[in-house]
């Protein structure tokens, strides 16, 4: 992922996956159908890309814009790595995980 810019799932039909978040801790820009499960961790136009999932023209527009835009291209970047960074780190999964365990205890 590192070596790419973008990470692009326009599939009509995809549950929520790892390798979006693989992309964007890479500070891979994801650019996700609107039926990707990803979505519910992407906030369009920060960071990363929703795009319809039926519109092709949407999609290569969304495409060109983070390619040929270096100033949004790089926040987005930016954006994506700090989300999985603060919300989804190993080390924020077992704070979430002992947070529930001490209050079944």
């Amino acid at each position: 992922y590192r070596n790419s810019d973008l990470f692009i799932i326009a599939s009509r039909y995809e549950p929520f996956g790892l390798t979006t978040m693989e992309a964007m801790a890479c500070g891979t820009i994801p650019i996700v159908s609107s039926v990707a499960g990803s979505r519910e961790i992407i906030v369009d136009g920060l960071n990363g890309f929703i795009v319809d999932t039926h519109d092709r023209k949407s999609l290569a527009r969304t495409i060109e814009k983070a390619l040929t835009d270096s100033i949004l291209r790089k926040k987005v970047a930016e954006n994506a790595a700090f989300t999985i960074k603060e919300h989804y780190s190993w080390d924020k999964t077992v704070e979430k995980f002992l947070a529930v365990y001490k209050k079944l205890l």
